[in-house]
């Protein structure tokens, strides 16, 4: 079925796609439903350009978001917490984005707990490598499947890991009830950081999260301005 409409001597064609007798109608998305008053949530963890910032921005522009409130997370000291917001909330109004609700966790940065570590200790287990087979039996593992993650591959990475772990649960206390979660991706370096290793910490990221995750990884080119007067 198709509706037309004249406007401004345009003519707007809007096309009612039939479905094939037996399919089912595609499921709608969060981004397609009326959000009301709920929160986004933005962990800006690292200075990406802005990027991480302007996207909820953009977002709150539309109708079926612009009742949500944006709240800003950052990592911080807990003996200049408040210092550390009131300058974080003068950088926000500099870049002229509305944002007042600002939260300086300086919980950020401890060790995730045992149970967190042993669940993501789980998970990346699979594509672990023997390193005990033996060597004669025929070419290195690690040069047929070199996805696998190595013992040296979790140590030199252990402290992003820990870090993603704790990110997790510090999701998991702030932004359960959020509509959406935004937050700076993880940096992995090339011949560091193997492929599977860094796929886990976006998994282990949004573990167990009923609001959907948007993982944003700016370029450092700058996307905000300053306004000054």
């Amino acid at each position: 079925m198709s509706i037309k409409c004249k406007k401004n001597n345009n003519l707007l064609c809007i096309q009612k796609a039939s479905l094939p007798i037996g399919a089912e109608p595609q499921r709608s998305t969060v981004f397609q439903k009326k959000q009301g008053k709920k929160t986004i949530d933005v962990y800006w963890l690292s200075d990406d350009g802005g990027l991480t910032l302007l996207l909820p921005y953009l977002l709150t522009r539309r109708k079926r978001w612009a009742r949500c409130k944006v709240r800003v997370f950052v990592g911080g000291d807990a003996d200049k917490r408040e210092e550390q917001r009131e300058e974080m909330l003068a950088l926000i109004k500099k870049f002229r984005l509305g944002f007042h609700d600002v939260e300086v966790l300086p919980d950020i940065y401890q060790n995730p707990q045992t149970g967190s570590v042993d669940q993501f200790e789980n998970m990346v287990g699979r594509f672990r490598l023997d390193t005990n087979q033996d060597s004669d039996s025929g070419p290195p593992r690690q040069q047929e499947e070199p996805w696998m993650i190595t013992d040296k591959d979790l140590e030199r990475n252990k402290a992003k890991s820990l870090r993603q772990i704790r990110l997790n649960e510090v999701l998991q206390d702030y932004s359960r009830e959020a509509a959406l979660i935004v937050i700076t991706m993880p940096v992995g370096i090339r011949g560091v950081c193997p492929n599977t290793l860094y796929l886990a910490w976006l998994d282990f990221l949004s573990h167990d999260l009923r609001p959907p995750v948007l993982l944003v990884r700016g370029n450092q080119e700058n996307v905000l301005t300053f306004y000054c007067q």
